[in-house]
């Protein structure tokens, strides 16, 4: 019982952090995709996913995640996670009076999450449980 809770708050810091840096890094980025289309800035974004994935290996060279089956579903949750809260976060903005496309907000935060969990997966250690 004490492993599988183990698991799961492993997993939670996982989400957590992933969820932190795609939110920190975007924050700058926000008027690019006027310059560049939605298209564009999601390819961009997608890379910039992939780069921070690797920059963040160099730092943290092993996953937390120690069962095979949750860094597989990590490859689900942490960009369908990062893009509600990216999505709650702009429609809060919203509410502020702020013109913002949630979508995009959702779009561009799984997009980037998923860039950077694809290179956590592959190429993180990770201790066999």
């Amino acid at each position: 019982m004490e492993e599988f809770f183990v698991a799961i708050i492993q997993f939670l810091v996982e989400v957590i952090g992933q969820t932190l840096v795609w939110n920190l890094v975007y924050l700058p980025f926000d008027f690019l995709d006027y310059l560049t289309g939605r298209a564009g800035f999601t390819v961009l974004v997608f890379f910039g996913g992939l780069l921070c994935g690797g920059i963040l290996l160099v730092p943290f060279p092993s996953t937390s995640i120690r069962l095979p089956g949750l860094r597989i579903a990590a490859l689900i949750v942490f960009p369908v996670l990062a893009g509600l809260i990216s999505y709650v976060a702009a429609e809060l903005r919203t509410g502020l009076g702020h013109t913002i496309e949630s979508r995009k907000h959702f779009l561009y935060a799984f997009t980037f999450t998923l860039g950077l969990a694809l290179v956590r997966f592959a190429y993180a250690h990770h201790p066999r449980g």
